[in-house]
C-alpha cells in the first residue's frame, strides 16, 4: 500500500515538472501559446503615392515585437482617391471589430474618425491637416478615439515657398492648384497670400477638381503670348497627387522653363526642381509607435499628436537646366542631391 502510495506520488511529481516545463517552452515560444493575444488593424491608404508608409508602419511594429502571422494581422486596403471605397473600407473593418484603424491621408482619415464616433474602435491618422479645423481637441490631448501624425498644412506651404523664390529671386507669379473640398486649406491658402503679399509675389491661384480642369487651364495660358506665370507651386490636394495630373504639369512647366515645388517625393525624380516634405517611412514610424501604445492599453484621446520632421530634396541636374543657381545654403540642407 505504501508502496503504491509512493509510486502515485512521484507520478504527480513528475507531472508537475512536465507541466511546468510546458509553460516554461510556451512562454519562450510566444506564438505557441493558444492563449497569446492575436491583434488585427485595418490600415486603409487613400492615395496610392502614400503607399510605402505602410512599409514604415509594419517595420516599426516587427521592431516593437509585434510579428505577422504570429500575433499581428494586417488588413491593408488601397483605395486611390475613391470616396465612398474609403467609406466602405471603414466600415467593413468596423464590422469586423478589428483592434485598430490606421488611416491617411486627410480624408481617408476623416472618414475613419466620422464612422467611429459611436464606437470606441482606435483610429491612428497620418498626413490629416489638423489646422483650424476640428479634428483634434489639441495636439497634446486629441481627445475622442483619435491620434495620429499630423501634416502641418499651413507652415509647409510657406516654407515651399520662401524656397521656390530662394531658389529662383526672379520669381513674380507663382501657379498654385487646390481643391476648395478640404476644409484646411484655405487657412494655408491665406497664410501663403500673406507670405506672397510680404514678397510682393502675385500668386495664381487655379481651382482644380480633375486632371482635365488642370490642362483645360493650361491650354487657356498657352493661348496667350504671356502663360501669365513663371512657376508652379503644387499643394497636398488629392487631384494633384495622381499620375495624371504630374504628367500634364511636368510636359507643361518642359515646355516653358517653369520651376516646380514638387508635393510628392516621386516628382522630384521626375523633373520637379525640390521637394520638401515627410519621409513616407519615416512617417509610417510614427504612427507605429502611437499603435504601439493603444494596443498596450493607452487610451488614443490621452497619446500626443506627432509632428514629422521635413527634409528639402533638390533636382540640380533641373535646376542648373533651367539656368538657376541654388545657393549654398539651400544645398547643406538637403538630405538628398540628384547631380
Amino acid at each position: 500500500m505504501k508502496n503504491k502510495f509512493n509510486n502515485n506520488k512521484a507520478a504527480r511529481q513528475q507531472w508537475r515538472i512536465i507541466a511546468l516545463f510546458c509553460i516554461f517552452y510556451l512562454t519562450l515560444s510566444g506564438c505557441a501559446s493558444p492563449y497569446k493575444k492575436i491583434y488585427r488593424v485595418g490600415i486603409l491608404c487613400g492615395i496610392d503615392s502614400l503607399a510605402s508608409t505602410i512599409d514604415g508602419f509594419k517595420a516599426k511594429m516587427s521592431e516593437l515585437g509585434y510579428k505577422e502571422g504570429q500575433n499581428i494581422l494586417y488588413d491593408i486596403q488601397k483605395t486611390n482617391i475613391d470616396p465612398d471605397g474609403e467609406k466602405h473600407m471603414i466600415e467593413r473593418f468596423i464590422g469586423e471589430k478589428v483592434d485598430l484603424i490606421f488611416a491617411f491621408p486627410h480624408d481617408a482619415a476623416k472618414t475613419a474618425k466620422d464612422n467611429t464616433q459611436k464606437s470606441d474602435m482606435p483610429v491612428i491618422f497620418a498626413y490629416a491637416n489638423i489646422d483650424d479645423e476640428d479634428f483634434v481637441n489639441s495636439l497634446l490631448e486629441p481627445g475622442g478615439n483619435i491620434t495620429g501624425v499630423q501634416h502641418p498644412l499651413k507652415q509647409l506651404m510657406v516654407k515651399r515657398f520662401e524656397y521656390l523664390i530662394e531658389i529662383d529671386p526672379t520669381i513674380e507669379r507663382i501657379w498654385v492648384g487646390y481643391d476648395n473640398s478640404q476644409p484646411s486649406f484655405p487657412h494655408a491658402l491665406e497664410a501663403l497670400k500673406l507670405a506672397a503679399q510680404a514678397k510682393q509675389i502675385t500668386l495664381v491661384e487655379v481651382l482644380v477638381d480633375s486632371p482635365d480642369t488642370i490642362k483645360a487651364d493650361f491650354e487657356q495660358r498657352e493661348k496667350s503670348a504671356d502663360i501669365g506665370i513663371d512657376a508652379i507651386l503644387l499643394t497636398p490636394s488629392p487631384v494633384l497627387q495622381t499620375q495624371e495630373s504630374w504628367d500634364i504639369i511636368k510636359v507643361f512647366a518642359e515646355k516653358h522653363n517653369l520651376p516646380v515645388s514638387a508635393n510628392i517625393y516621386e516628382q522630384i525624380k521626375d523633373g520637379a526642381v525640390f521637394h520638401l516634405g515627410n519621409d513616407y517611412i519615416d512617417v509610417g514610424k510614427k504612427a507605429a509607435t502611437l499603435a504601439d501604445k493603444i494596443l498596450q492599453g493607452t487610451p488614443p484621446s490621452e497619446i500626443p499628436v506627432l509632428s514629422p520632421e521635413d527634409y528639402l530634396r533638390i533636382n540640380l541636374v533641373r535646376a542648373i537646366t533651367l539656368g538657376l543657381n541654388v545657393p549654398d545654403g539651400l544645398l547643406k540642407q538637403a538630405v538628398e542631391i540628384i547631380r
